[in-house]
């Protein structure tokens, strides 16, 4: 906390700090990282066929844009996740990758 020093909001420190610890551990492990699906369905949770029918095609969905992250860099991966899963907005995601943003 003593380094916080306040120049961004403490959530982009925070991610920040994060992002750089999982970088290091990459670099010791020297493994590849394959992002694990977070969305549990159960499904006793289907309803009808339709239910089922749009069931199937979020999970095609999901396939493919796993498929499609897993193509990309670690940085690349970083801020698409942050940009469109976490939310955070592209100045916060600049100051959390060291890029700048341009809009």
């Amino acid at each position: 906390m003593k380094s916080f020093k306040g120049d961004s909001k403490f959530s982009t420190w925070i991610y920040k700090i994060a992002y750089y610890a999982s970088l290091d551990v990459l670099k010791k492990q020297k493994r590849t990282i394959y992002p694990e699906n977070i969305d549990i369905f159960n499904e006793s949770d289907v309803e009808s066929v339709s239910h089922g029918l749009n069931f199937l095609e979020l999970q095609d969905r999901k396939k493919i844009i796993n498929t499609a992250l897993l193509k990309l860099s670690e940085e690349e991966r970083t801020i698409v996740t942050l940009f469109y899963y976490e939310e955070v907005s592209v100045k916060e995601i600049s100051k959390i990758v060291n890029l700048s943003a341009i809009m």
